[in-house]
């Protein structure tokens, strides 16, 4: 299963999830106005599904919104990392494991913000990782209700030995 094919995936479960009412709410990435970059986006109709996307720009950690739609069932795209504060959070009580629909993303890691020039889209670049995914060793969310994984090794974020992705 490749990028398109998972991306693919996500996009019919989140309309699956919303149409059965299972889930009031989806929250995952949307591709940025700059083309390239990744952002948050909350979705509560499935025809909002087709904005979904998964790749190495899709940095931010989506547990962050969850405390916002307390009450609502709610799908959510959460990396390992992301899946460990999601844990936290239900151990301190602050979120119900009944309301939530945990899409899992086996992660390859993610870009490092800083390394990427997000204004120059016509000079492709090396970018590097993020710290945090140098040093992960759960490339696999520990919890979810659904696990979404690549099985196919993907060339474009091949690493190298010195820790940068192309």
């Amino acid at each position: 299963m490749g990028d398109k094919e998972i991306i693919e995936e996500i996009r019919k479960k989140a309309k699956e999830l919303l149409k059965s009412k299972q889930v009031d709410l989806v929250i995952g990435y949307k591709r940025a106005s700059d083309g390239i970059s990744a952002m948050p986006c909350f979705i509560n109709h499935e025809d909002e599904a087709e904005q979904l996307i998964w790749d190495a720009y899709c940095v931010y950690n989506l547990a962050n919104y969850l405390k916002d739609f307390s009450g609502k069932k709610i799908a959510i795209l959460a990396k390992p990392c992301d899946v460990k504060s999601i844990a936290v959070l239900l151990q301190e009580n602050q979120l119900k494991r009944d309301n939530l629909f945990i899409l899992g993303l086996k992660c390859q890691g993610v870009i490092d913000q800083k390394s990427f020039n997000f204004s120059d889209k016509q000079s492709p670049q090396a970018v590097t990782l993020s710290a945090k995914c140098k040093i992960c060793k759960t490339p696999v969310p520990l919890v979810y209700d659904m696990l979404f994984e690549d099985k196919v090794q993907k060339e474009k974020v091949k690493l190298h030995n010195n820790g940068k992705m192309r």
